[in-house]
């Protein structure tokens, strides 16, 4: 499957990627990965899913920068090789080499899983070693001369509390990589409505950016009132026909009345 390219020509460019910048991504501690095939062999419910999302299918040969090249690998071996391309199991859940081997006492204590982390807000920095614009924080042995700042959580893992590694910074202008430096300043973050809560990390559905339903719908379970747009805001265009049409101008992830002034003035 060309999700899991183990061995494959990009494992070999992102292999000649690492000679240049140095490990990408690296086991947490001594645990190794496993790689996204092995994870397959209990979770096919939800491995056949994500094998079809554009996490699963990103390109590594599209990287226009080291923290592109970054986020577009899961996991490296003991030679600092690449386990997989794209956004697999492991950049989420960490390395596996543990789960796996473990009994059915201690299986869910030996991988991470974002709904059963303390405090919740860990769950979208899970998402925002991806999505966050910011730089890197020195390791405590850094060497003056030796270290290099980076605009990637290059030392994050999985679970790690994010501001112990990077400082997240607002972006000059909204992009990918900058929907976490909004969405973490904003009343979504304050009430832990996280990525998850709109987003299906796993796929499995037929919306945008793996949306788990229409975005009305979404938006309305929270709101309720003001679901109906006619109702909620009678001065809103026609055109206006969804929630982020105005709240989320661009895809911007500030949920702000300032935004939404802006998207409406858009809209029109």
């Amino acid at each position: 499957m060309r999700a899991v390219k183990l061995l494959s020509i990009a494992t070999v460019v992102a292999g000649m990627v690492l000679l240049t910048h140095g490990s990408l991504r690296s086991a947490a501690d001594d645990v190794p990965y496993v790689g996204s095939g092995k994870c397959k062999m209990c979770h096919k419910k939800i491995f056949d899913p994500w094998s079809k999302t554009k996490h699963a299918l990103l390109k590594i040969e599209e990287a226009d920068s080291e923290g592109m090249k970054h986020r577009k690998v899961t996991g490296c071996d003991a030679n600092g090789q690449p386990i997989e391309i794209g956004v697999a199991c492991e950049s989420c859940h960490g390395p596996g080499g543990a789960h796996i081997k473990a009994n059915t006492e201690t299986r869910k204590t030996t991988i991470v899983n974002g709904t059963r982390l303390d405090p919740p807000a860990r769950e979208a920095m899970i998402c925002a070693q991806c999505h966050a614009a910011g730089k890197s924080k020195p390791p405590p042995d850094a060497v003056d001369g030796t270290w290099k700042e980076k605009d990637y959580p290059d030392r994050y893992k999985p679970g790690d509390d994010l501001k112990a590694t990077f400082t997240v910074e607002q972006a000059d202008k909204h992009s990918k990589q900058s929907i976490y430096s909004e969405w973490v300043n904003s009343k979504h973050s304050e009430k832990n409505v996280g990525c998850p809560k709109c987003h299906d990390p796993h796929g499995g559905t037929d919306q945008p950016h793996q949306l788990k339903g229409p975005v009305n719908d979404i938006c309305g379970g929270c709101h309720e009132k003001e679901k109906d747009i006619k109702t909620h805001q009678p001065e809103a265009p026609a055109a206006a026909t969804s929630c982020s049409n105005c709240h989320m101008p661009d895809g911007v992830h500030l949920f702000t009345k300032e935004a939404a002034k802006e998207g409406m003035a858009k809209v029109k």
